[in-house]
């Protein structure tokens, strides 16, 4: 058919297909129109770039073990030839010009060192209040606040911040972002913290275990969310709902 359409044999395909040859030439006009190479519009000229974890989480029976990726960092290093330069060199200009780019190398270096040991410091702090979820799964985050982890290694939030800003962790769970670990919760009636994954779980589960002739209302589930010793507003529940894609009630009826 394809090959006809190319000839232009419209006549040809019409007999053998039995159709009128003005619906086979509105057709020929439809494809002809069409994209041979649709994956084509999303292409990248440059390859797919993969996320290279930052930290890496293993365990041993009861212990975690967490360690910085550094082979995936760029090496600073002043090159040999130049400080041998500066040796040798009875010029007192390139002397210390050499001199000032040892030093701002050095600096550099010092910081890539501090920035190391405050990424591992955060991680620890991490893996210490999340080991639920190391344990067993995305399921039991804990609430954990980036207060919390700059209290644990006596930094300012903002540095805490900053470090985790674009960086991954692994471990046998998968790869997540390091944000992914703080947890927004809400307290409840005991004086406990209930994770938003916590609240969601709970939405899931009621929904799961509605009757499906009379679904839940979002009021209805923030009334029941309620009677477990969690007061969220009925807008936080659609919104914990759509994050789930969970459709509305009304979309959730047996007819």
């Amino acid at each position: 058919g394809l090959e006809e359409i190319a000839r232009n044999r419209l006549g040809q395909l019409a007999r053998r297909l039995g159709e009128p040859l003005e619906q086979v030439q509105e057709a020929a006009e439809r494809i002809r129109r069409l994209n041979p190479k649709p994956g084509s519009a999303y292409s990248q000229e440059r390859p797919p770039s993969y996320i290279v974890p930052d930290v890496v989480v293993t365990s041993f029976g009861d212990r975690y073990n967490v360690l910085l990726c550094e082979f995936g960092y760029p090496q600073v290093r002043l090159s040999q030839s130049y400080l041998q330069m500066a040796k040798e060199s009875t010029d007192q200009e390139v002397v210390d010009y050499i001199g000032n780019k040892a030093r701002q190398v050095e600096w550099i270096q010092k910081c890539i060192e501090s920035r190391n040991r405050t990424l591992l410091a955060i991680s620890k702090a991490i893996v210490k209040r999340q080991e639920r979820f190391f344990r067993y799964g995305p399921r039991y985050l804990n609430v954990l606040r980036m207060r919390d982890v700059a209290e644990m290694v006596e930094l300012h939030e903002s540095t805490v911040s900053r470090a985790v800003r674009d960086k991954y962790l692994q471990c046998s769970h998968g790869v997540y972002p390091l944000r992914y670990f703080f947890v927004k919760g809400v307290e409840r009636e005991d004086g406990q913290d209930a994770s938003s994954h916590d609240i969601k779980n709970r939405i899931r589960e009621l929904v799961e275990g509605e009757d499906r002739s009379e679904p839940l209302s979002d009021q209805k589930l923030a009334g029941l969310l309620a009677q477990a010793g969690i007061s969220i507003s009925r807008r936080t529940v659609a919104k914990y709902r759509e994050e789930l894609q969970i459709p509305k009630s009304a979309d959730r009826v047996d007819r």
